[in-house]
């Protein structure tokens, strides 16, 4: 079965980024892009306060240090536990074992092997019977996620994520891609399923949809830089901030207002080194309505790092660091088949 044969063209939706525009800290807008049974809804990202001093650009815009285009994936797919992904018209999945990404991990992707050369790209999240996929080719992986006779649900499910424009893989900023939503399939029904899939899900009518958009690399190497995003389609806009661990001290408004598909702040929050973490084992991330008091929900930071490439280790000062939101909504449990909120930590910038 060809490539061109196995991609349902209607379902493809382009991600609408403006590479061109002044501001620098994203690709002009935070992008969700539609994908199967998704609604594609873009968003401002959010400025806090702080920040080191950085040269400013046309209208005191901060201004971004050159560097490489990079590409950093999340998996934010809500319903699996992990994905893996075919970034068409190329044929070899990535990342290149079965297992695939886990959920709530993040992972650079190497370009010059994962991603044709000088052509848009559509990128496809494949959860499922992933073991069904090892030594397959996209072809192939897309040819296991047809309905089968009679229109039964296969063991491997694919969706588009829309398409990335070749302008935008050539636009030297480190891009962040995260599929989000539930992609439904056998026993993915539950009648609490609003909580971790959004309030249109069915087993019909998947929710899964994509993020993509352009993180900082202003750095300030006295500080931790920090940036956020919200990456689920069941967070609503909310106010971010992290509490150290010393019980004294005050929490910090790290991302305020944050809405869905957002990234923020630009520049990037940068206001504590780690001893103003510290003890780091306590420190938490809250979310709260946009200027509330009552959390709505606390993530231990430890446990965040604990999960993640970078770890403990890598939460330095002088690092800089994105808090990808991911799972369900603030404060609901994890359910039978999806994830409670939690966050995947990446490099702003991963290097080559």
């Amino acid at each position: 079965m060809s490539l061109a044969a196995s991609v349902p063209r209607a379902a493809i939706v382009a991600v609408l980024a403006a590479v061109g525009c002044a501001r620098s800290h994203d690709l002009g807008v935070g992008t969700t892009t539609a994908g199967s049974g998704g609604a594609g809804t873009t968003s401002a990202a959010t400025t806090g306060s702080g920040g080191a001093p950085t040269t400013a650009g046309a209208g005191g815009a901060p201004v971004e240090p050159s560097g490489p285009t990079a590409l950093t994936v999340v998996n934010g797919l809500n319903d699996y536990s992990a994905a893996r992904f075919c970034f068409l018209p190329g044929d070899a999945p990535w990342p290149a074992a079965a297992a695939g990404l886990p959920f709530a991990a993040g992972q650079a992707v190497d370009l010059a092997t994962a991603l044709p050369p000088g052509v848009d790209v559509t990128p496809w999240v494949i959860a499922g019977d992933l073991s069904a996929t090892a030594g397959k080719t996209c072809s192939e992986m897309l040819a296991l996620a047809q309905p089968g006779d009679g229109g039964t649900t296969p063991s491997v499910l694919a969706a588009p994520l829309g398409v990335i424009p070749q302008a935008v893989l050539a636009s030297d900023r480190s891009l962040l891609l995260v599929p989000i939503g539930c992609m439904g399939g056998a026993g993915h029904d539950d009648p609490s399923q609003a909580n971790g899939c959004g309030a249109t899900y069915t087993v019909q009518t998947p929710t899964v949809s994509a993020v993509l958009l352009a993180m900082s690399r202003i750095p300030d190497p006295d500080h931790i830089s920090l940036q956020v995003v919200s990456a689920s389609v069941v967070i609503p806009t909310s106010d971010v901030r992290v509490k150290p661990g010393l019980a004294t001290a005050l929490e910090a408004d790290v991302a305020p207002s944050l809405s869905p598909g957002g990234i923020g702040p630009s520049p990037p929050f940068h206001e504590l080194a780690l001893s103003g973490y510290a003890p780091l084992g306590a420190a938490q991330i809250k979310t709260y309505p946009p200027g509330g008091f009552s959390a709505t929900s606390v993530t231990m930071l430890s446990d965040v790092l604990g999960a993640s490439a970078v770890g403990t280790s890598g939460f330095a000062t002088g690092a800089s660091l994105v808090l990808v939101a991911v799972g369900a909504a603030p404060g609901a449990p994890a359910g039978p088949f999806w994830h409670k909120l939690t966050y995947a930590v990446v490099q702003a910038d991963p290097g080559p």
